[in-house]
């Protein structure tokens, strides 16, 4: 189980890595209107980071995290819905935002599943 663990995320590293290569990077600006409200923006569960909607992540979410910490992508817009662990608590930063982040949202999505739940926002 803890090979499949490493396996995974290995994956999702280096994926996120070949995107971020031709992916835009960069972010919102913190004038721009459509940028989100730092602890205002997650609603549900955490682990809508990429703002597709709905209370289930995908494998999206989780490379939009790795990408961000593999300085491949700009920060996710809404920290709340990143910060998986809730490390940083009700108003978490960028620095919040880890691999042990990923690595829950990979164990929630491949692994143990539903059973593991996610926790609610903050």
């Amino acid at each position: 189980m803890r090979y499949l663990k490493s396996v995974l995320l290995l994956f999702t590293l280096v994926f996120a890595s070949a995107i971020g290569m031709f992916a835009e990077t960069g972010s919102l600006p913190d004038n721009d209107p459509d940028r989100l409200e730092i602890g205002h923006c997650c609603q549900g569960r955490v682990g809508d980071v990429n703002g597709s909607g709905g209370d289930e992540p995908t494998i999206g979410d989780a490379v939009d995290i790795a990408l961000f910490l593999c300085h491949k992508g700009g920060p996710p817009e809404c920290l709340e819905e990143a910060d998986i662990n809730q490390s940083g608590g009700t108003d978490p930063t960028e620095d919040d935002i880890t691999i042990g982040d990923v690595a829950y949202l990979q164990d929630y999505l491949f692994i143990t599943g539903p059973s593991l739940g996610l926790p609610d926002c903050l």
